[in-house]
């Protein structure tokens, strides 16, 4: 994937500043948390913003305007960015509610979250990314524990909030065992990159109040290929040409 300029299908996004490159992982997390009107969303580890901006997209294209949403992260280039891709996504959408801010979630203490999202870091001891931005980004050790992001995404949400989360199998496995002390889990989501392959990723949905936990799958590429039915009804809002690989 090229860096610059990220066209989706109503909005533009920069990320050749941010510690991570807009992909698959944080679209799909975009495209699949459930949306109950949200009054205030919350992106952790936000990045250049896609995550926020496509669910700001999606409540739009719904006709919401009524809703907020907050970026954070440590690093400042991917603060930049997301406050340069708000002005111009509020240009194109004549919307003014993005807030981004450089700031450790340890140290965030803004509470009663409707939504909480991240593509947090996910390295643990093993496989360290060699490039010091891509580290920061995917690295988990002393940026972000499991044990602080679901401490803190059960003290900043409100009471009927959400928190989703994207993950790889293992990882997930991990989160749930240590979100189980202060988060009950809502939804899990497998994600499958074809239909021979094991699922790769896990959409983690999680409340403050105890729920019937449900559980289903996507596969994303068929075996020709290309992108299932079922991938395409649930992206097609963002990407142009679903054809592509983007």
């Amino acid at each position: 994937m090229s860096t610059g300029l990220f066209r989706f299908r109503r909005f533009s996004l920069r990320h050749d500043r941010s510690s991570l490159k807009i992909g698959t992982d944080s679209v799909l997390l975009a495209a699949a948390v459930p949306l109950c009107r949200p009054a205030r969303i919350l992106d952790v580890g936000c990045g250049c913003g896609v995550i926020g901006f496509c669910i700001a997209d999606r409540l739009i294209a719904n006709g919401e305007t009524d809703f907020s949403v907050m970026g954070i992260d440590i690093d400042a280039p991917s603060i930049q960015e997301s406050m340069d891709n708000a002005e111009a996504f509020n240009h194109e959408r004549a919307f003014q509610h993005f807030v981004f801010q450089q700031i450790a979630l340890q140290d965030f203490t803004m509470k009663d979250f409707d939504l909480i999202v991240s593509n947090p870091p996910f390295f643990a001891d093993s496989l360290k990314p060699s490039d010091a931005k891509r580290l920061q980004s995917k690295h988990r050790d002393e940026n972000l524990p499991f044990a602080v992001l679901a401490r803190k995404a059960s003290e900043l949400l409100a009471d009927e909030g959400l928190f989703y989360l994207i993950l790889p199998v293992a990882e997930s496995e991990e989160f749930v065992k240590i979100a189980q002390t202060s988060l009950n889990l809502a939804e899990i989501v497998d994600v499958y990159p074809t239909l021979t392959k094991p699922t790769h990723r896990r959409i983690l949905g999680f409340a403050k109040r105890k729920n019937e936990i449900h559980r289903s799958a996507l596969t994303i590429r068929d075996a020709s290929g290309g992108f299932t039915p079922e991938y395409i009804a649930l992206t097609k809002q963002f990407y142009i040409n679903m054809n592509s690989d983007q």
